[in-house]
């Protein structure tokens, strides 16, 4: 009889052996399909939430880094970007479009800021009497329309978005973009020419606090003019909280700094600025001693995103770009938007990771010492094969299809049990993790760089049903294949140790 026949017939005539094997096999192998499904899990709800994600980028300055080189050196020095480097960068072939904004602040009393349900600031004035204090964030532009636009944070209401003419250095009043609730507090509409004194005061080093600031105290005063050529309002709907939609004060906060964004072309943000960093300094350094500015001769501060044409460009693009970007800057994007799932997931795996180890260690050890036990009670018959001259060979086979056979059946039982099991255990830890209270909306945005994104307008959140949704527990071919690759494997381990331990007696001995 053939030796596969043989097999056959061992696995029919004996149920009993048959059946223990097949319920430790699918017992073990369960265990070892969780874990591989988990794995699978973890690897598809990256590429999932990956292929979801939008292909932006920007540039931070990486502070631990910069803290370490001011540590070894002594000096706060750094170099910031430049806009030739942002135009170097935009004419990669990766990048489909992209857009920079130069930002800085602006206090006066003269003009009123959107105040909301809570007021405004007060400050004391020249004259010692409380005045209300506008605060607004200036926001440059280098395309037609701002990023908050195109970002559906803001919709244009009235007049229009810059024109070329528009973006164009000139010596008129500056082209502005305001809400309709500044345009409200101020009486401005379409055409209105505004102005703003910005007076930069001497230090009090006489320790007066009190006394009233006079023109002798004036230690730098410019006056921007502008004229408003379209005004907007925010969109409250884009700017609740997705995670807890009930948060008011988060939305009365967003729909505030909206409202008091006044949004220019990028020279305009850049004068307005320029004045802001060289009076800062010049001040500093005249009264207090303090160094030159570490940014270097002639700074710009301003934001950069980046649309890249493709989310699989992400690599080549940051490979590129830190050849072109300044030392103590990296390139960053949009997968912080999702580290409370990956935080949790790396929890996960890392059990995982564990139990797959342990199964594996077991199912040799259990099937080992049982296999060995099966094969004690058949020597007599694998002592006649020998007698009769039946190759080892043909003998370590026959074993091996008996047990491989009985394993594939169990195996497949094992992989739809454990991957069932596996699913429900690992979607409701994930759904726990994300649920517990130290989960906050975008809490970790400063830690994963997503801040510099998010100040512009682009939208960095994950709400949890898409991180749950995200999670895909399906099975893939990978992980069937790599389930059965590690069972099999660890089953023909697991028995030819012990076969090749009695096949490689002399037949006497097995005999007798």
């Amino acid at each position: 009889m053939k030796f596969y026949k043989r097999a056959i017939t061992s696995i029919k005539r004996k149920p009993g052996k048959t059946l223990i094997l097949f319920l430790l096999i699918a017992i073990l192998g369960s265990v070892i399909s969780g874990a591989i499904a988990v794995e699978g899990a973890i690897s598809n709800t990256e590429a999932n939430l990956r292929r979801s994600m939008r292909p932006i980028v920007s540039f931070d300055l990486d502070g631990e880094a910069l803290q370490r080189e001011i540590e070894a050196s002594g000096e706060e020095r750094f170099d910031l970007m430049t806009v030739e480097m942002v135009h170097q960068l935009g004419r990669l072939p990766y990048v489909a479009h992209y857009d920079y904004s130069i930002f800085t602040e602006l206090g006066t009393d003269e003009l009123q800021d959107y105040r909301g349900e809570h007021g405004g600031m007060m400050m004391v004035g020249v004259d010692g009497e409380a005045v209300r204090w506008g605060w607004f964030h200036i926001r440059g532009t280098s395309l037609a329309e701002p990023q908050d636009m195109r970002e559906n944070l803001i919709e244009l209401t009235s007049g229009m978005i810059f024109s070329d003419d528009h973006l164009s250095a000139s010596d008129d009043a500056f082209p502005v973009l305001i809400s309709n609730g500044v345009a409200l507090e101020n009486d401005l509409g379409i055409g209105s020419v505004f102005t703003i004194d910005r007076t930069v005061y001497r230090p009090i080093m006489d320790g007066d606090w009190d006394r009233e600031r006079t023109e002798e105290d004036i230690f730098a005063q410019i006056t921007f003019e502008f004229e408003v050529v379209g005004l907007f309002d925010p969109l409250q709907s884009e700017i609740v909280n997705p995670n807890n939609p009930d948060d008011v004060w988060e939305v009365e906060h967003r729909m505030r700094q909206l409202n008091n964004n006044i949004y220019v072309p990028n020279f305009a943000a850049e004068r307005i600025q320029r004045f802001e960093i060289d009076t800062q300094f010049e001040m500093e350094a005249l009264y207090f001693d303090a160094p030159d500015s570490p940014f270097g001769d002639n700074p710009q501060l301003f934001q950069t995103v980046m649309l890249l044409h493709d989310i699989d460009d992400l690599e080549n693009f940051r490979n590129t770009a830190m050849a072109i970007i300044p030392d103590l800057w990296y390139v960053t994007d949009l997968t912080g938007s999702f580290s409370e799932i990956t935080t949790s997931m790396s929890a996960i795996q890392e059990i995982a990771d564990w139990i797959l180890i342990i199964s594996i260690g077991a199912t040799l050890l259990i099937l080992s010492l049982l296999i060995t036990l099966f094969l004690k009670d058949r020597r007599h018959e694998i002592g006649v094969y020998l007698v009769i001259g039946e190759r080892k060979i043909k003998i370590i086979s026959q074993i091996l299809i008996e047990v491989v056979t009985i394993s594939i059946a169990a195996m497949v039982v094992a992989l739809l049990v454990g991957h069932f099991i596996s699913s429900s255990i690992s979607t409701t830890m994930i759904r726990n993790e994300l649920e517990t209270p130290s989960y906050t909306w975008n809490h970790s945005n400063w830690e994963t760089g997503l801040n510099a994104l998010e100040t512009m307008g682009l939208d960095t959140s994950l709400t949890f049903d898409e991180m749950i949704a995200a999670f895909d527990v399906s099975l893939s071919s990978e992980v069937i294949t790599h389930f059965f690759a590690i069972g099999i494997g660890a089953v023909i381990l697991s028995t030819v140790i012990p076969v090749l331990y009695i096949v490689f007696l002399k037949p006497k001995k097995v005999l007798l």
